[in-house]
């Protein structure tokens, strides 16, 4: 599927009837494309895909560093006809629902002040269902029974929300049984709110982490997201990074 940059078309350029196809032949498809964009007068600016394990091996295929740390990344691959950069975009909507997804599995995440828990967000549920009173957030049946609605990324969005750690928050602050160790989950619905917001970016008259990057605030938003980066980096379950996921546990998280 080719996009146009400002949203204003999209036209599918090819159909495989395939129900699994190798990094290798998956990248010569993605070479073939952009080729044939070129020589219909197309510039391509970058490849948008999901965290699928053979996805992320045709980017390595192609010339792309995704593993190691932060500051290793190539996130980008010379283009078959004109050597210009191609950037390889995972998509946000996809890794937001693996953040969801992750923290619904594990049942657990390790950081640095503590064990983000799903059990907070089970509590948080129970609480509001026997009040029958919301705290300003959108909790419900549907988001702590996540995998019966994983596919929407809504439910994800509305897990992992600023309101969700508003709330925690909130009811640790008044002593509320159950919520004494919320601090490391707080962070991390925060931190996944924040970074989707900036990789969700849709108007250029959007301000704060939605705003779209300009010349005059890439400094300044460089100083907030990539600590928040280096976080994601940090997590670990059951002392193993995240971020170092085998193909195995990438199909059990996904």
């Amino acid at each position: 599927m080719a996009v146009g940059i400002n949203g204003k078309w999209k036209l599918p350029i090819g159909y495989f009837f395939q129900n699994k196809i190798s990094a290798v032949s998956q990248a010569e498809l993605i070479k073939t494309a952009l080729t044939l964009t070129h020589n219909a007068g197309l510039k391509v600016w970058g490849v948008v895909c999901d965290g699928a394990y053979t996805n992320l091996s045709t980017m390595k295929h192609l010339g792309c560093v995704v593993d190691g740390g932060y500051e290793e990344l190539k996130c980008w691959f010379s283009h078959p006809v004109n050597d210009q950069k191609v950037y390889y975009i995972p998509d946000a909507c996809h890794n937001l629902k693996l953040a969801r997804n992750t923290l619904g599995n594990c049942k657990f995440i390790e950081s640095n002040k503590g064990n983000v828990k799903w059990a907070h967000i089970l509590n948080l549920h129970n609480v509001q269902n026997e009040i029958t009173f919301k705290f300003t957030n959108k909790i419900s049946a549907a988001h702590v029974h996540w995998y019966n609605n994983k596919m929407k990324v809504k439910y994800a969005a509305q897990t992992l929300s600023s309101s969700t750690a508003d709330a925690l928050e909130y009811l640790n602050n008044i002593n509320m049984t159950g919520f004494s160790d919320v601090k490391a989950t707080v962070e991390y619905c925060r931190v996944v709110d924040r970074i989707f917001d900036f990789l969700n970016s849709k108007s250029s008259f959007s301000k704060g982490l939605k705003s779209p990057i300009f010349k005059n605030n890439i400094n300044s938003l460089k100083t907030i997201i990539i600590p928040l980066i280096k976080y994601l980096y940090s997590l670990k379950f059951n002392n193993t990074q995240l971020h170092k996921p085998t193909k195995h546990t990438q199909h059990k998280i996904g």
